[in-house]
Formats: C-alpha cells, structure tokens, sequence
C-alpha cells in the first residue's frame, strides 16, 4: 500500500469515527458525506477500513413507524446513492396489537449502511421539521392545510434526490453485486411515493429545502474538520 493510500485511510477511518460520535449532528453528517466520497473515489475495500477481513453483507432495519410513507421513498433515495439497497416493509406485530407499522431495511456493507443511516436520520428530521412548520403556516393563513405536509415532503425528497446524485454520478457510483444479489433472495415488497397529486408551490418549497439539507452539511463547508 502506498503512503498516500495509507493517509486515505487514515482520514477514512477518522471521518467515520467522527461520524459516529452524536456530539455534532451537522459535523456527524458532513463526516458521514466525506468519508462515503474518499471511499468511492479511491475504491477503498471494506478489509481497508476495518481491522476484519469479514465481507458479510449486513442489514439494518429502522425504528417502526406508522403511516410517514415519504421515509421509504427517502432512504431508498439515500441508500442508491451509498452502495447499498433499501426496501420498504410492512410490519404486523403481537407488541403493537397487530397494527400496521412500517420499516425500512437498509442492505451493504457495514461502513456504507452506517454512512446511509446517518443522512437518513438527518434528513428524516429536517424534513418532518420543516413539513410541520409549512402545516402550521397554511392552517394559520388559510385555516386548512390538508394535504401539504405529504406534498412538500414529495419535493423535499426530490431535492435530495438532485443534491446526491451530483457526486453518485461524478464517482460513477454503483452498487456492489453482492449488495444487489443479497436484495434479490430477499424478494420483498418495495414501496414508492405516489406524486400525482403534488400541489406546485409545496413540492417546489420541499424540492428547494431538500438542496439546501444536502448542501449545508457537506465537509468542505465546515471549517473545523480535517484539511486536504
């Protein structure tokens, strides 16, 4: 391994430590981004970054939820643009009475699903954030607000959408066939957004404040982490 490889992934290895420290949400983010470009751009294997030759292919199911149908549209969005594969489930469950609630599993490698679940989580507060202010301001203005929330988390999720596949696309981004063949044995049902009914100004707003969560938590835009 050459010196300059060795000091890729050293500064991996720092940026998903970093990221898994909860201390900083925006910086914990930022790490996650940088650390899943260094690992694209130079090819960096899992045996690289961790001291176990194990190349298992992990899954990771989220915190059920109920209704919030956006989240599956949403972290397949993210888990696309991180070398892994998401599938939205639905769950019945004798803990929750039998009550349909749903999940997202998220499939890879370890280091890409931890990266994933990071923007994931990230994002899913933001968006929940900013559709329940936009609720409250078309209740308070209007007096009705029906249907906003569901049309601006549509554009909120297409915004994301736009921002990550900058990078997915300059990094040539794919997912690894294993990834791919693990999903496949899976054959579970996958579950998308409906946007038909998006109203124009509400899809639009989520579409701008979905760029703006992205954009706002690169690296390079927080000066206190690691230089080049």
């Amino acid at each position: 391994m050459s010196v300059d490889r060795d000091k890729i992934i050293d500064k991996i290895k720092k940026l998903l430590a970093l990221a898994g420290d909860d201390a900083n949400e925006h910086e914990c983010m930022a790490a996650a981004l940088k650390a899943q470009k260094l690992i694209s751009e130079y090819d960096v294997e899992e045996s690289e970054i961790h001291d176990s030759n194990n190349e298992e292919i992990f899954t990771y199911n989220t915190p059920k939820f109920s209704r919030r149908i956006w989240r599956g549209y949403l972290a397949q969005i993210i888990a696309d643009n991180f070398r892994c594969k998401s599938i939205f489930i639905n769950v019945k469950e004798a803990e929750d009475n039998y009550k349909l609630r749903h999940s997202c599993r998220f499939i890879g490698y370890k280091h890409d699903i931890h990266a994933a679940l990071l923007v994931y989580d990230k994002c899913v507060a933001v968006g929940e954030r900013l559709a329940k202010e936009r609720f409250d301001e078309y209740k308070r203005i209007y007096g009705s607000a029906e249907g906003v929330k569901n049309t601006f988390l549509e554009g909120f999720c297409a915004g994301i959408h736009s921002e990550l596949s900058k990078q997915c696309y300059a990094l040539a981004l794919t997912t690894p066939q294993a990834v791919n063949d693990a999903l496949a044995k899976m054959n579970l049902h996958t579950q998308m957004f409906d946007t038909s009914q998006a109203v124009f100004d509400d899809y639009h707003e989520g579409v701008r404040k979905g760029k703006d969560v992205i954009k706002s938590s690169r690296l390079e835009e927080s000066k206190s982490l690691f230089l080049s």
